[in-house]
């Protein structure tokens, strides 16, 4: 494993100080796991960016496929009820 120096403020050492509170058995164990937790929010807000971008360039067709099934599906059932 690496070691790193960095700089916090003191609010930030003075969380980083509570690492008992909140489970883990020191500071860097829970920095470690802040890092990896951050890092999984950047690459799924990444994503879903990604995933908006695509949608707005090639509309799904399924979409309105989906709606117009669904629609007929409901028909059919309303059909069925006054029977």
């Amino acid at each position: 494993m690496l070691q790193v120096k960095f700089r916090v403020d003191e609010a930030q050492a003075q969380f980083l100080n509570n690492f008992k509170v909140y489970g883990f058995k020191d500071k860097n164990s829970m920095l470690r796991e802040a890092i990896e937790l951050f890092k999984k929010e950047l690459e799924l807000e990444s994503l879903r960016k990604s995933a908006e971008s695509y949608s707005e360039i090639c509309p799904s067709p399924a979409n309105g496929l989906s709606k117009k099934i669904g629609s007929r599906l409901f028909a059919d059932t309303s059909n069925r009820s006054s029977s």
